[in-house]
């Protein structure tokens, strides 16, 4: 007689499958992690972005002074303000030093000191945002460094020549004698260059609200030349 296999006749386990509705609440909350997590990723991005035009803005700064007590002469951070120019506008920027003529006619020519230097994408100079520090602590225009007179021929390299920055009106500009001092004529304050996010709409930068908090591009020039970095918030631009 034969014996019976005890094993083959092992009850099985009941597998429950998921509902419908149980499938799509666990996609739903896998949608919202995910969105969550996109959020944080790009929020950092953007405020890194900014970080590095600050850095950008700074290292050029202290080039130019450094430029004009190395050379004993008058050296320029220089900005990109011509508006139709969507690639460069508030965008780029360079240091020219002046390189006076060795005839005795006591011309020179504005030669570059490096490579003109780029912005992240989405982050521009911020042009709105004001160009001084007056008495009472405040942003005031950008009208004393916008159109700075500029004497002399402006050597800047076939590509910025074609997109017509050789006009006296395509650039900002912040001026330093050979004693490193800002010496803009018609400056009457500490002058202030910042970035942030923006949005180029035809040659006018805007920046919404929701990228205030990356404002941290703030660079206060003393009338010394010495930069002097702020890394908060719009609030402390008035000291």
């Amino acid at each position: 007689m034969k014996k019976r296999n005890e094993n083959s006749a092992a009850p099985q386990r009941s597998q429950r499958a998921f509902t419908l509705v149980e499938m799509l609440v666990v996609i739903t909350i896998i949608s919202i992690l995910l969105a969550a997590g996109a959020a944080v990723m790009r929020s950092g991005t953007e405020a890194s972005s900014v970080r590095a035009g600050a850095d950008t803005l700074q290292s050029l700064t202290e080039l130019a002074r450094g430029a004009a007590i190395g050379r004993s002469t008058e050296a320029r951070l220089m900005i990109a303000n011509n508006s139709s120019d969507d690639d460069r506008y508030l965008r780029v920027a360079l240091v020219v030093a002046a390189d006076p003529a060795n005839d005795g006619s006591g011309s020179w020519t504005w030669k570059p000191i490096g490579e003109p230097r780029e912005l992240p994408g989405g982050v521009y100079f911020g042009k709105g945002d004001g160009d001084t520090i007056d008495s009472a602590g405040n942003l005031t225009s950008w009208a004393s460094t916008e159109d700075p007179t500029i004497s002399g021929n402006i050597q800047l390299g076939k590509a910025l020549r074609d997109a017509g920055y050789e006009s006296t009106s395509a650039w900002i500009a912040i001026a330093f004698d050979g004693n490193g001092r800002v010496i803009n004529p018609a400056l009457t304050g500490n002058p202030v260059l910042t970035v942030n996010r923006g949005i180029n709409n035809g040659g006018t930068i805007t920046t919404p609200t929701k990228f205030e908090k990356y404002a941290e591009g703030f660079v206060v020039i003393r009338s010394t030349g010495r930069p002097v970095r702020l890394e908060d918030t719009y609030v402390q631009a008035n000291f």
